[in-house]
């Protein structure tokens, strides 16, 4: 499910403490006028920070940690510990640390350097395996681990040389693993191979006992991999069963197989991705499973954390009824009210298709799109195309090259998109959403018109 894997877990929990500075980084960066930098703050949220950089280039950075973890430098993924006290001399890309734990801070560049050939030698692979171009389930799992090899001896090598601590030989691992593991669970749901004998032997000695380990909660990876190797390990289970049965098996199977954080944080990323969802068919399913997992939580700050999504979940219902100032741009420039537009719609079961014409993906679907439009043309069921595009010329050509009608087609303003974006979360494209005719969100996450699905389910819905 895209969504539990769009939302990124985050580190750390809430510390209820009074939180002092105990992480110092000092430096020195040319030609910038600021510092980005982002810190986990708990699991459903991170403090994006830009640090203004003094006259004389320099810059004093403070904040707090409540363990050790990973926070992003400049787009550097740096392994920060409470107390650390580091100076940074920034040029260009080029980060480098001085300090006690320097080393710490100084191994992503260095991994990343010496990666550069084996994420060459992955993406050939990628490419062979979906196009059919000799390469097999097992060949490119055989790949992928003489690449984790190779990653996990540089790593020995470099904690070696600069006698890193523990937990960051610890952390440093996670993240090598867990890529390894997430880069095999997305491949093999993608091929969707259906021989039992290849899926023994793709996934032979890993299993939830090896792959759960509370040691590296501290990395992002961690979370990646498991989320994504439990959606493929479930995905046989969940085939072609009702979104609020798949919700209930994915919830019983974590509470039932995780302890501790690791059961937390699952836990959190699965009912964040269904309430950003916003599908009316799980909504009974989804209150229960919140509700229950209040005693779930090992530690209950989690549940505390989700209520503002659970609340905003269970408010969102109408698309029209949250800011009557909303405008969309048609294809003459011309401003359209939203609340106008949709209340004409009125009566009607309503597809909306947010796309781009820079997606790839979205101008994919559309052949499918309008071909569904076509056979629902004299229905109760309209479509409307809403684009993210940013330019207006490009938009137009895409309409044209498409051969898509003008009149159900808007372009997104800056005002609208962070609308939507705040609403149903457009942060990935092609999204498609399904309204009633009363104007109410029954699927905030439809399938895609080139899934038979959606046929079924619009003509399910024009029965009701």
């Amino acid at each position: 499910m895209k969504s539990i894997l769009t939302f990124l877990l985050l580190l750390s929990v809430t510390a209820k403490a009074q939180k002092t500075t105990n992480v110092i980084i000092t430096g020195k960066i040319a030609d910038k006028k600021h510092l980005s930098i982002s810190i986990p703050i708990n699991v459903l949220s991170t403090n994006w920070t830009s640090i203004p950089i003094q006259p004389d280039s320099t810059f004093i950075l403070k904040f707090y940690i409540p363990n050790k973890q990973s926070v992003n430098i400049e787009n550097n993924q740096v392994f920060c510990e409470p107390g650390d006290s580091i100076y940074v001399d920034i040029k260009g890309d080029q980060l480098r640390f001085m300090g006690k734990n320097a080393a710490h801070y100084n191994y992503y560049a260095n991994f990343m350097a010496f990666d550069k050939l084996n994420k060459e030698v992955e993406i050939e692979e990628r490419e062979k395996l979906e196009n059919g171009l000799g390469s097999d389930l097992l060949v490119y799992k055989n790949k992928k681990y003489e690449v984790y090899l190779k990653r996990k001896a540089f790593l020995d090598e470099y904690c070696s040389k600069y006698q890193c601590s523990k937990q960051f030989e610890e952390w440093a691992f996670a993240q090598i693993f867990y890529l390894y593991i997430y880069s095999l669970s997305s491949e093999y749901r993608s091929v969707k191979n259906e021989d039992s004998k290849i899926e023994r032997a793709y996934f032979e000695n890993l299993n939830l006992t090896v792959l759960q380990n509370e040691k590296y909660t501290n990395s992002f990876n961690y979370f990646l991999g498991l989320n994504t190797f439990l959606e493929c390990y479930l995905a046989k289970s969940t085939t072609n069963e009702k979104i609020s049965v798949t919700l209930k098996k994915q919830f019983n199977f974590i509470k039932s197989n995780f302890t501790a954080t690791t059961k937390d944080i699952l836990l959190v990323n699965l009912l964040q991705g269904y309430f950003e969802k916003k599908d009316a068919e799980y909504e009974l399913a989804i209150d229960t499973i919140y509700k229950e997992s209040q005693s779930i939580f090992t530690n209950k700050n989690y549940y505390e954390e989700l209520r503002p999504f659970y609340i905003k979940y269970k408010s969102f219902n109408f698309l029209w009824d949250k800011d009557s100032t909303i405008t969309l741009k048609n294809s003459e420039e011309k401003d359209v009210f939203l609340t106008k537009l949709f209340n004409s719609y009125k009566g009607n079961i309503v597809f909306l298709d947010f796309w781009a014409s820079w997606c790839q993906p979205c101008r994919m679907e559309m052949p499918y799109s309008k071909e569904l439009e076509k056979i629902y043309e004299s229905k109760k069921i309209k479509f409307i195309y809403l684009s993210k595009d940013k330019e207006f010329n490009a938009w137009q050509k895409a309409l044209k090259d498409e051969s898509m009608s003008k009149e159900n087609n808007f372009i997104l303003n800056k005002k609208a998109t962070q609308f939507f974006q705040n609403n149903i979360d457009l942060s990935l494209i092609p999204r498609y959403v399904i309204l009633d005719k009363n104007g109410k969100i029954i699927h905030g996450d439809a399938p895609r018109p080139s899934d038979p699905k959606l046929k079924k389910l619009l003509d399910k819905l024009l029965e009701e």
